[in-house]
């Protein structure tokens, strides 16, 4: 199980490298595409980690609400105050399947240091 959840971890901070290419590419698109992968990702070992299966779910208040009851409580706190960045992101997921929609780079930004806070929150950093 441990090198299931490293191998999430790693691949979690590749779509991390990928998304800062990105930006500075100025992909605001894709930066997005790959922040929202990334962050699904860092959660879903989260709750591995716990021995808890992850439900099959792309949708990142669900996971973040998961991680809570796990017992990461400053989760809780963070997920209020970027409510607008997780609808974005989640927003994020679906568009780039589907919709003709564009992001900006701020909006890429945001979402980008507020994933790497996320991550530090999980592990602990």
């Amino acid at each position: 199980m441990k090198k299931f959840i490293d191998k999430l971890r790693k691949r979690a901070e590749r779509f991390l490298v990928d998304a800062k290419l990105d930006l500075e590419s100025k992909e605001y698109d894709v930066a997005l595409f790959h922040i929202e992968q990334a962050l699904q990702l860092f959660l879903k070992a989260r709750i591995l980690s716990f021995g808890v299966e992850f439900p099959k779910t792309h949708e990142i208040t669900k996971l973040m609400q998961i991680v809570k009851q796990l017992g990461i409580k400053d989760i809780e706190k963070i997920a209020k105050e970027n409510k607008e960045i997780i609808e974005l992101l989640e927003y994020a997921y679906i568009s780039s399947r589907y919709l003709p929609f564009s992001f900006s780079e701020s909006d890429a930004k945001k979402a980008l240091e507020f994933v790497e806070k996320v991550r530090d929150i999980l592990w602990k950093k």
